[in-house]
């Protein structure tokens, strides 16, 4: 009788947890389209004012002079190499850090530790993110 019990206590929490996640998507979702509101109105208080618009003319004119001189340097023979090997070593680093949150997964999975102690005697906290994406529709076959 207890196992019935049991099973109800977590059919319930379940539910309860399910309650709670789906009022936090609603509430995200209330805040990112009051945000967008709030954003637009900003936008357009900018977008109406004579000055702001010309003082952004300016701007966007001295961002594409420094652009183009920023095109110009880079290519220089020196400077390409340098910027292929930045790229190189991005790459490399964004695999390491996919295998290595993929090793932590395993370790933390396998000993039940949250921590972990690195070479130099430093203690790291193995922190998990989720979160959400849309799914595909079900079929309604």
């Amino acid at each position: 009788m207890n196992t019935a019990n049991d099973a109800t206590k977590q059919s319930s929490a379940f539910l309860e947890l399910e309650g709670l996640i789906k009022r936090y998507i609603s509430q995200i979702e209330n805040l990112k389209n009051e945000l967008k509101k709030q954003k637009e109105m900003l936008d357009d208080a900018f977008g109406n004012d004579a000055v702001y618009k010309e003082q952004e003319a300016k701007a966007k004119e001295a961002v594409g002079v420094k652009s183009a001189t920023k095109q110009q340097i880079l290519l220089q023979p020196a400077l390409v190499e340098a910027r292929e090997r930045i790229d190189d070593l991005r790459t490399e680093i964004k695999e390491a850090t996919e295998v290595l949150s993929d090793y932590l997964i395993q370790f933390q999975r396998s000993t039940g530790f949250n921590e972990i102690e690195a070479d130099n005697g430093e203690t790291l906290i193995i922190v998990n993110h989720a979160k959400l994406v849309k799914g595909f529709p079900k079929n309604k076959s």
